[in-house]
């Protein structure tokens, strides 16, 4: 298994890059953003500071799908998100893949 800090994927472009299933990531200071996706290509999102401390408006906004790989989140003040999707290697496919 790689380690997020050993493998760039911008050295590898297009190949794999592939994270244990129990990694956790951690950052030094950390803001949380809770998105709800709605009918009709709508958002709410609130922005919780420090992971805990949330707003109390909501912002709004629109969200669109890039293919059959991520979420593209735009906010009405500017902000953008992209939220790639998880893809699982089913053990029967490939033992290494």
């Amino acid at each position: 298994m790689f380690e997020v800090d050993e493998v760039c994927t911008h050295k590898m472009p297009n190949k794999l890059q592939i994270l244990s299933k129990d990694h956790k990531f951690s950052f030094a200071q950390e803001d949380v953003w809770k998105v709800k996706l709605m009918d009709k290509f709508q958002v709410e999102a609130i922005l919780c500071k420090d992971g805990t401390n949330c707003a109390q408006e909501h912002l709004v906004g629109t969200w669109s799908t890039i293919y059959d790989q991520s979420f593209k989140i735009e906010l009405e003040n500017g902000i953008r998100f992209l939220a790639n999707f998880k893809y699982t290697v089913k053990p029967d496919i490939s033992a290494l893949p």
